[in-house]
């Protein structure tokens, strides 16, 4: 496009301020700006933009280094991103300019120009030069520097954005045309450096690269790179004054010598009047001046390199200087290794190696190698050899640099067995970065879980967990900081989305700083992947657990989201009548029902998979009585039934799985509750013997009726098709009571007294043993024994007359018919009258179901703000440029990233470093919550995300 200079003051009849010029162009940014570096930098962040964190974060690190001022801001004022080398020069840190708006940082009476400037900008599409401003901002640009602003388009030609940098002054010039030296370094026959007035050396002649031993590399390196800080400071000196032409003395120092010279500075202008470049010019310097500088300096190399170093006679092949690198490498003394010659360092059998190692196309400064030579105790060591030709006080010579590598060599011969030990593994074997991406994989992944290694590359490991086992990696390997290795169980899905028990080693490795780096994980399958189907003892087929707890995750989704809506709509009437207030009950008596249901069969399929593991802890029975009463609470208060205790040992303490001892109970508990007949029911716990404790259940004030022994004996020892048909209960909630029993080493058992049954119940070991023999359904059928009572105490009326317990053990003491808590003022106890407000609450959701995010939308509808994004990629955008004050994340979310590495990222972002995330799944097992939290989120929720589940955590994490 034709380039235009409109001057933008002028149109808009506003005075010229500070003597600045404001040009429009609207020609392309390659014909305005020149630098290729800084050309790449804008064509990556309009292929990235808008930003990723990840992308951000790589922008800001290329555009720190450069030497311009270099910002994006948004279309509104606002800086996105700016450089050190901008947030510098207004005496602050780039992380605290991002989201401030431009025009805190300029003088009131400039800041209409410059919204004149963003208008114009936005409206035309095009770039705007700014030349000779004074504000706070551009207040250490050079004179020969000016502003660039050129907008940031999306694919529909919409401005979304505008950059700003400095560059040299310079009308845009024709595409190839630039400014050439102005001779050619031929017809200089001294030593002569052209740099720019940045200090940038451009070019130099031979003659000057000969006398500082520097070659074409330095080419487009800084001047320090090449001279000391005296002569930097005079080069300074001259770019600031006006003369053209100054001449400088200078001594040069080699080694322990000082040759004094001198040079000078000429200045080299373009047809416009701007400085291009300097020229340096060196006197020439006498053949003898130059040898003994080139002799020195050798000399000094020599001395402080930790390479060894031996300059030998090309003709003699003696070795004419060695320095002490070399003799410390070869184990001979100085002189005497001046008395030898290049053969002595060779075995006979190796001269060969060294007619090789002389050969003259071998002069090329390139390490070659290795090659053997042989040490004065006659051992051998493996060398890598540079070589260049020089005089050397006067003889034709050689110097070499030599390199030890036997070590490098031996760690290469033990590479190669690794490599081949992990190709060749019967194991999968992964290497991950420290965050657990997958960087290598072995081709055992493909037998095991059928992936390719494309399938797996830059892929997160968790992403091969099952989703319940997602935060024991992070915790135990990923989060853990552990610097040892650690060995897991561990479920992993295949390429069909079956669970696969495995076994995974995992060793950080650390860097050398002592830091982690990276991780190998060795992982053994155990066992093959479970079929879909299996034959049972009659021939028939049965669906397996894996089967039906694919099942189960597949159904939760639309189950939660048709409980969420029956119960909105429901509230939606402003006034319903008796029949709807029935039906609605009815919903929600069915909807608890379906979710206890779904609840314990995907309790018991984790189980029947074996994927989960029983975590031993030390429980004491008085810490957990309160959460078995309000677990049952509800199911009592329903039916009209008095929950009361029996006999409870204060002191009892016993070691099991904590989670698990209270899902059993509590089903034990709601069993009775509704077989039972009569007004009451009574849970005991207390000593059994010296290894094991008992939890009884009785319906009667001194005995358990004949009713409700039945009905819990066949709960425990049928089969489930019989209970159903009997009790209407649930097959799942069956199996898993009689699962619960069997994992946790219990037996049910009958109390007797005087030949009466007095109480039904478990006995549990008080040392839980996971090597111990678990039992089975068959070993359950109870075998009463009359418990023979402890001796009566006359002072004692209300003691217990049960088996003792430990010696140490205070007596079991009985309470008598004890209620629960009721109600007060229709508020449970401890619940507060308050509504929690959350008007000033914003919130971003991310649920990869549509449904689920129109009924949270629903459900808090009270919230200031509620933001939607179905991945974490589209969730990434809204989190740059909104601030929510809390995060409800789903654990299953489409793209790359689930919800615990979505968590990993957020927690690093300045702005939601102390943001909470609430963690939300379509089910809750046991233990599942304290694990996420201990990931890092600081709630955890089961669907669906009701508001007043949510309001109850918001509630703890506010208060």
């Amino acid at each position: 496009m034709d380039k235009k200079n409109i001057n933008i003051e002028q149109e808009n009849n506003t005075p010229n301020i500070d003597g600045s010029r404001i040009k429009v162009f609207t020609a392309d940014i390659q014909e305005i700006v020149k630098d290729e570096a800084i050309l790449d930098i804008i064509k990556k962040i309009k292929s990235s933009f808008p930003f990723t964190f990840i992308e951000k974060s790589n922008i800001q690190r290329i555009i720190n280094k450069l030497d311009n001022f270099f910002w994006i801001k948004e279309v509104n004022g606002k800086y996105i991103l700016v450089n050190e080398k901008f947030a510098g020069a207004i005496g602050v840190r780039n992380s605290q300019l991002e989201n401030k708006f431009e025009i805190d940082f300029i003088p009131p009476f400039q800041r209409n120009m410059f919204n004149i400037m963003n208008t114009y900008i936005i409206d035309t599409s095009n770039a705007v030069i700014l030349e000779g401003i004074s504000t706070p901002v551009f207040a250490n640009l050079s004179r020969n520097e000016q502003i660039i602003q050129f907008p940031l388009l999306d694919v529909d030609n919409k401005v979304v954005a505008i950059i700003g940098l400095s560059a040299e002054k310079g009308e845009p010039e024709e595409k190839g045309s630039s400014w050439n030296m102005p001779v050619q370094l031929e017809q200089f026959k001294e030593p002569v450096l052209f740099a720019d007035p940045k200090g940038n050396v451009l070019d130099f002649t031979g003659g000057f690269a000969e006398i500082l031993g520097i070659d074409n590399t330095y080419k487009g390196k800084k001047l320090e790179e090449v001279f000391d800080l005296k002569f930097l400071e005079k080069f300074q000196r001259f770019i600031e004054k006006i003369d053209e032409l100054e001449e400088h003395p200078l001594t040069l120092e080699a080694g322990s010598r000082k040759i004094k010279t001198s040079l000078t500075f000429k200045k080299n202008f373009d047809d416009s009047g701007v400085l291009r470049i300097v020229q340096i010019t060196f006197p020439p310097i006498t053949n003898q001046s130059q040898t003994e500088i080139k002799s020195t300096m050798y000399d000094l190399i020599m001395q402080t390199s930790p390479d060894a170093i031996f300059i030998y006679d090309i003709d003699t092949l003696k070795f004419l200087e060695v320095n002490d690198a070399a003799v410390k490498m070869y184990g001979y003394k100085r002189n005497e290794l001046l008395n030898m010659d290049l053969t002595d360092l060779y075995a006979p059998e190796d001269i060969q190696t060294l007619i090789e190692s002389s050969d003259s196309k071998n002069l090329s400064g390139a390490f070659t190698g290795p090659w053997r030579h042989k040490k004065k105790d006659g051992s051998s060591v493996l060398v890598e050899i540079s070589k260049a030709s020089l005089e050397y006080k006067g003889k034709r010579a050689h110097i070499n640099i030599v390199r030890d590598v036997t070590e490098k060599v031996e760690n290469s011969k033990k590479l190669q067995l690794l490599q081949a030990a992990f190709e060749n593994s019967s194991d999968i074997i992964l290497l991950t970065d420290n965050d657990g991406f997958i960087t290598y994989v072995n081709d055992e992944i493909t037998k095991h879980l059928g992936y390719s290694k494309k399938d797996l590359e830059k892929r997160p490991f968790l992403s091969l967990a099952v989703d319940s086992e997602r935060a024991k990696v992070n915790k135990e390997i990923f989060h853990s900081g552990n610097r040892k290795p650690v060995s897991i169980s561990l479920e992993l899905k295949n390429y069909s989305n079956e669970p696969v028990q495995t076994t995974v080693f995992a060793k950080p490795i650390l860097n050398f700083s002592g830091d982690i780096d990276s991780f190998i994980l060795v992982i053994k399958r155990e066992g093959e992947t479970p079929q879909m189907r299996y034959e049972n003892a009659e021939g028939g087929q049965v669906i397996d657990s894996t089967f039906l707890s694919n099942v189960f995750h597949e159904i939760l989704t639309p189950i939660n989201v048709i409980l969420g809506f029956t119960q909105e709509l429901y509230e939606s009437i402003s006034t319903p009548n008796s029949e709807q207030e029935e039906v609605a009950g009815i919903i929600k008596e069915n909807q608890k029902v379906l979710m206890q249901i779904m609840d314990n069969a995907v309790e018991y399929t984790a189980i029947e998979q074996k994927a989960i593991q029983v975590k031993k802890e030390n429980v004491r029975f008085t810490d957990i009585i309160d959460e078995l009463k309000n677990n049952v609470r509800k199911t009592a208060e329903d039916k009209g039934l008095e929950l009361a205790y029996g006999k409870i040992s204060s002191s009892l303490t016993f070691e099991t799985d904590q989670q698990r001892f209270i899902s059993l109970v509590t089903l034990l508990l709601k069993f009775s509750v509704q077989i039972t007949k009569e007004k009451s029911l009574y849970f005991s716990a207390y000593g059994y013997d010296n290894d094991t404790f008992f939890i009884g259940i009785r319906d009667q004030r001194s005995s358990v009726s004949p009713s409700l022994l039945k009905g819990l004996q066949e709960i425990i020892s049928e089969n489930e098709n019989a209970v159903r048909k009997h009790f209407g209960f649930s097959r799942f909630s069956v199996r898993l009571l009689q699962k619960l029993i069997e994992l946790l080493g219990g037996k049910p058992e009958v109390v007797k007294k005087g030949g009466q049954p007095v109480e039904y119940g478990i006995v549990f070991p008080i040392n839980l043993s996971l090597k111990e023999t678990l039992i089975t359904r068959k070993d359950a059928e109870p075998e009463p024994e009359e418990i023979k009572p402890a001796p009566k105490k006359t002072e004692e009326k209300k003691r217990s007359k049960a088996v003792p317990v430990q010696e140490e053990e205070p007596a079991v003491e009985e309470i008598e018919e004890e209620e629960l808590p009721k109600k007060k003022n229709g508020h449970a106890a401890g619940e507060e009258n308050g509504k929690f407000d959350l008007s000033g609450f914003s919130c971003i959701y991310l649920e990869d179901q549509v449904d689920s995010q129109i009924l949270f939308k629903s459900q808090m509808k009270d919230l200031k703000k509620i933001d939607c994004a179905e991945s974490f990629e589209k969730a990434l955008p809204l989190l740059n440029n909104n601030k929510y004050d809390f995060i409800v994340m789903d654990i299953n979310l489409q793209g790359e990233y689930n919800g615990l590495d979505a968590l990993r990222i957020i927690q690093k972002m300045p702005a939601y470093q102390k943001t909470p995330v609430i963690a939300c799944t379509a089910y809750l097992l046991p233990g599942a919550k304290e694990n996420f939290v201990a990931a890092g989120f600081r709630d955890f929720i089961s669907k669906p995300v009701m508001r007043d589940k949510l309001t109850d955590s918001l509630k703890k994490i506010f208060s």
